[in-house]
This record gives C-alpha cells, sequence and structure tokens, in this order.
C-alpha cells in the first residue's frame, strides 16, 4: 500500500510538471483555458484521478483556476516554486577563472527565468581529461536513467559511452563553446579575429601578435592566424598553455604571460609587436597593468602597443583609464539566455527531429577613434 501511494505521488508530481510545461510551451497567458481534462488524460497518458490531484494542487497554489462547468484556466504565471522541467547544469570546479564562474551564474539564472529548476553536477575528479564520462559527475548517470533531468546544459565534453548512454534516454544536449568535441546542438563564441585583422589593416599596422590562453583552440586559431601574417606566425602568435593542463588547479598565467612579455620587451624597438591581440579580459588585464608596471620600472621601456581585445558586459573589472584600442565585448547573460532558449527548443521536439547544430554568438564592436 505504501509503494501504490508512492507511485501516486510521483504520478501526480509528473504531471503537474507537464501542466507546467504545457502552459510555458504554449505560452498561455493569465485567463487562458487548459484542454479538458479527457484531452489532458490522452496528453499525458494517466488517470482521471490523477489529472483532478495535479489540477487541484496547482490549484491550491493560486496557478490554477476551476470555473465549475467550463474550464481550468491559468490564475497566476507565478509558480510559487514549481519548476515545469530539471534541467542538468555539468561543468567544471573552476571557480579561479572569472568568466568560467560568471558563465555558471549566467546560466543559473537564466533556467530560474525559464520556469527550470538547476541541478547543478560538478566534477568531483581532480585529473583533466579531454573528453569526460558521466561516471565525473556524482548521479549524473542515475539522474539521466531515471528520467529525473529533461536537458543537459554542459561546459565539457562527454566520452563516447556516455554519448550511447544520453542519447538512449532521448536527452537533448546544448553545449558551450568549451565543450568542443560534443555532438548536439553547441553554442560559442564568435572569433574575434577576422574583423580584428581588418581592424589591423585599415590601421596600418604592421606587427600584430597574438596572446591566447590556448587549450582547445590552438589548431583553430593558429591557422586563422597563419592565413592571415604567415611571415609573423612562429615568432608573434602565441599561446600560453597549448596543451590540456591535466591538473585542476589555478593555471599559472602571470608566468607564461610574463615570459612572452620578457620576449618582446627584449627584442629592438623596431621589431617589436605593434599591436597585442588578446581575445580574453582576465588575461587581458594582468598583459596591461604588467606592461604599465614595467614601463614605470624602466624608464627606457618605450613601447606601449595598440590593443584588440574582448572583455565580458558582465565582467567589468577591467576599465582602462583611457582608450588603448578596439574592444569586443561580449554579453554572457544573452548567450546563456540563447543556449537555454536552443535547449528549451529541443526538448518540446520529438528525438528524431532534433538537429546537430552550432550557433555563433557574436560580439559588439567598440572601436577607438
Amino acid at each position: 500500500m505504501h509503494v501504490l501511494k508512492n507511485n501516486q505521488g510521483n504520478q501526480t508530481e509528473s504531471v503537474k510538471r507537464k501542466l507546467l510545461c504545457y502552459i510555458y510551451d504554449q505560452k498561455l497567458q493569465e485567463g487562458d483555458s487548459l484542454p479538458s481534462q479527457s484531452e489532458l488524460r490522452k496528453m499525458f497518458n494517466v488517470g482521471a484521478f490523477t489529472i483532478q490531484r495535479a489540477i487541484a494542487a496547482l490549484q491550491k497554489s493560486g496557478i490554477l483556476e476551476t470555473i465549475p462547468h467550463h474550464a481550468v484556466r491559468v490564475k497566476s504565471l507565478n509558480t510559487d516554486g514549481y519548476n515545469a522541467r530539471q534541467i542538468a547544469l555539468v561543468c567544471l570546479r573552476r571557480s579561479y577563472i572569472p568568466s568560467a564562474t560568471l558563465l555558471l551564474q549566467c546560466l543559473q539564472q537564466q533556467l530560474a527565468d525559464h520556469n527550470c529548476q538547476c541541478k547543478l553536477f560538478l566534477r568531483n575528479s581532480d585529473q583533466m581529461t579531454d573528453t569526460d564520462s558521466l561516471s565525473h559527475f556524482d548521479g549524473l548517470r542515475r539522474c539521466i536513467e531515471q528520467g529525473v533531468i529533461h536537458g543537459i546544459l554542459t561546459t565539457v565534453s562527454f566520452d563516447a559511452p556516455s554519448w550511447e548512454i544520453i542519447k538512449a534516454n532521448h536527452i537533448p544536449v546544448v553545449s558551450t563553446g568549451t565543450a568542443s568535441h560534443n555532438h548536439g546542438c553547441k553554442i560559442k563564441f564568435d572569433s574575434i579575429l577576422p574583423k580584428t585583422f581588418e581592424l589591423i589593416r585599415k590601421r596600418h599596422l604592421k606587427r600584430p601578435a597574438l596572446i591566447h590562453c590556448g587549450y582547445p583552440f590552438v589548431d583553430e586559431v593558429r591557422a586563422e592566424f597563419y592565413a592571415n601574417f604567415p611571415e609573423n606566425s612562429n615568432c608573434f602568435c602565441r599561446f600560453l598553455f597549448p596543451e590540456l593542463v591535466t591538473e585542476d588547479v589555478p593555471l599559472p598565467i602571470a608566468e607564461a604571460a610574463g615570459k612572452i612579455l620578457d620576449e618582446f620587451c627584449s627584442m629592438p624597438p623596431d621589431k617589436r609587436p605593434d599591436v597585442l591581440i588578446i581575445p580574453d579580459d582576465f588575461l587581458m588585464n594582468f598583459i596591461y597593468t604588467e606592461l604599465l608596471r614595467r614601463k614605470l620600472n624602466d624608464r627606457s621601456l618605450q613601447w606601449m602597443p595598440h590593443f584588440i581585445y574582448s572583455v565580458h558586459a558582465q565582467n567589468p573589472f577591467f576599465t582602462p583609464v583611457e582608450p588603448i584600442g578596439d574592444c569586443f565585448e561580449y554579453d554572457i547573460m544573452k548567450y546563456a539566455g540563447n543556449a537555454v532558449q536552443i535547449l528549451h527548443d529541443n526538448m518540446i521536439l520529438e528525438p528524431s527531429e532534433r538537429k546537430d547544430h552550432e550557433i555563433l554568438f557574436e560580439p559588439r564592436l567598440i572601436s577607438m577613434n
């Protein structure tokens, strides 16, 4: 008898979520009517008693109202803590990378705004790998196989056995740019390099140098730089960490970037880069302040190149006191909103209708006059 009650409770809870999904997916407004209870029974493949219990629960919470002998209507779009869908947010424990922390916060906020409950799965191993097993995230496989979650947002790449389990359970997945090896839908920041190279030519700059964090974008960045400036690529296309760093520890960015600056500063003035391309706001902040520090300590160092760099709109810790170049600004909140919306669109499709595709999110250019 106890098991029966539990099953009834689980069924009622499931139908409550499905009703909320229906309201959200159909974009119903306050005062709009739901289908009849007989239609809902067919839609959700449950009995009349379960439908009645679910409606009564949502009515008690003020979400629905029943008009006797007429209809069940939406009374309030305030869901009172109920969530339509549960989404797995799968990511690393890299709180020391500001942009990664910011993206995580924005994804969580956007999930809440889309009436989804976020189930956070953080990596449980310190040993970094190119792709991850579901076992690296405590409880994730169990939640997938038990149908507890309805979709996955991930900043990590899964291995082949993990994808077999995900596909077997028809879970839609949306991957952010760092999850470069994944199937399914990907949303990534568009490269600033094509427009950067246009700006360099427009400004008649001759010796561009690129300082990039590195993995997993080394090959594509190097190829793009070489295609535009082959004579400079060996010396001036530089990566802090070209290979995967296997330990999940703070990266020695200051040390790696400092060595590159040492080389540039030691060059003859007419051989140094006249523009530095830095597609990362955290790295840009260090390099710019470090170069200022060196100039203060060494009055003979007369080098301040033009900068072309990127920043995140929600991460304004880098605010130069004077114009130093051209800036590409990414809005992470909008990026996160697009990722959540894409996942939602896939969740309401049949598995056979979902298609793998990649979406590029463009930055806004703030150009120096």
